[in-house]
């Protein structure tokens, strides 16, 4: 995938990861960006701007802040989020609850999603990881390792997220 300044020309996203990305975004601009703003503003007040500690820690958080809004703002400007209708449906694609059996017989739930918008906690994996990788493109039935491991794996079912 071509890409400009490390990020993709296209993300792909769900309709919930993009909504997702959105109230992040607005979080971050709306609360956390201007809470930054006035401690740095209350840390300048207090004392010596060259050894306050205060003032170094509340500049790293509002300039890293800074730093995720311009990254969600350069993903969602590349999103295209996926309808019903762009998911395939005889195999695995980004945007599919996918159900797979482990090599000890447990059962997983994940929902296939770009790196932008993974989250393993949640059930959100990206289609980039090792495990994501190997359901791409994969139906049910199909039995696959996963790269770096010795794990087998086998679909057991998709249906659209």
């Amino acid at each position: 995938m071509a890409t400009t300044d490390s990020l993709p020309l296209q993300i792909l996203l769900t309709p919930e990861g993009y909504l997702l990305l959105q109230a992040e975004l607005e979080d971050l601009t709306g609360v956390r960006l201007p809470a930054a703003a006035q401690r740095m503003h209350d840390a300048l007040e207090l004392g010596d701007r060259d050894d306050d500690a205060q003032l170094a820690d509340a500049r790293r958080e509002h300039d890293a802040i800074e730093g995720r809004i311009q990254r969600l703002e350069g993903q969602l400007r590349a999103a295209r989020v996926l309808a019903p209708a762009d998911l395939a449906r005889d195999r695995v694609a980004i945007g599919h609850a996918v159900e797979i059996r482990r090599g000890d017989g447990a059962i997983s739930r994940y929902v296939l999603v770009s790196a932008a918008e993974s989250n393993p906690r949640e059930g959100r994996l990206s289609s980039d990881s090792p495990l994501g990788r190997a359901v791409l493109g994969r139906g049910p039935g199909d039995t696959v390792v996963v790269d770096g491991t010795d794990e087998h794996i086998t679909i057991v079912g998709f249906r659209a997220a």
